[in-house]
């Protein structure tokens, strides 16, 4: 599954120049974003538990997050993790070894589905799940989600390893839609439509009234944090 919408160009904005820098993609996939990356000349690294994936001819290691980020102690300039984290078992170790791996003054930038926003507060009170985080979201099913994220969990843990909070921004807002199957009867079909537009109603209120300071964290598909290593 690819980053979602919005998501590359909000990271590769906030990297800014990296010509010349180390630069590790961290969790690349396929290399999507990594390519972006070498376009932009730096000296880019890649690293996922899948190498048969990876279809770029750069430096690869195959990594397994949950146990270590396979590379030399203080190697990076900046470091780029695109919806990885929430797949991890043992999100802290992960952080801890990002730490590890990135120079001091060195950058990273991590992204991971919103839990809080309207949309997904919306679906755990109607539905009893997170958004990103459903049945065929979670486990062995679809994306693979098993570790949904609470924003104030993440800056705890980048504080512990040594990071300072630079910037909490999104890839876009999100709107809100309760999907229904086929299975679903027609009474729950409508009782869905009509939440639909409930929801959709108080989603647009507080895109107007909220304060921008907040919008991120209430609005926000998903979480970009931009943190510079002490």
């Amino acid at each position: 599954m690819g980053a979602s919408k919005g998501t590359h160009e909000k990271v590769l904005e906030l990297l800014g120049d990296i010509k010349g820098e180390k630069v590790l993609d961290c969790g690349a996939g396929k290399g999507s974003f990594t390519e972006q990356l070498v376009n932009k000349n730096g000296r880019v690294y890649a690293c996922d538990i899948d190498p048969s994936r990876f279809r770029l001819k750069i430096p690869f290691k195959k990594a397994n997050f949950n146990n270590n980020v396979p590379f030399n102690n203080s190697f990076f300039d900046k470091i780029v993790s695109i919806e990885v984290i929430e797949h991890l078992e043992n999100p802290a170790i992960f952080i801890k070894e990002l730490s590890r791996v990135v120079k001091k003054n060195g950058q990273l930038i991590i992204t991971t589905p919103n839990i809080q926003n309207v949309k997904s507060k919306f679906q755990f009170l109607f539905k009893s799940e997170f958004h990103w985080f459903q049945e065929n979201e979670f486990g062995n099913k679809g994306s693979r989600h098993i570790h949904p994220l609470y924003w104030r969990e993440i800056i705890f843990l980048l504080e512990k390893y040594n990071f300072k909070i630079d910037k909490i921004t999104e890839n876009r807002t999100s709107g809100y839609t309760l999907y229904y199957t086929d299975k679903d009867n027609l009474f729950k079909k409508f009782g869905y439509a009509v939440l639909n537009f409930v929801s959709d109603i108080s989603y647009r209120i507080l895109s107007v009234f909220m304060f921008p300071k907040n919008k991120s964290l209430l609005l926000g598909d998903i979480l970009i944090i931009k943190a510079t290593k002490k």
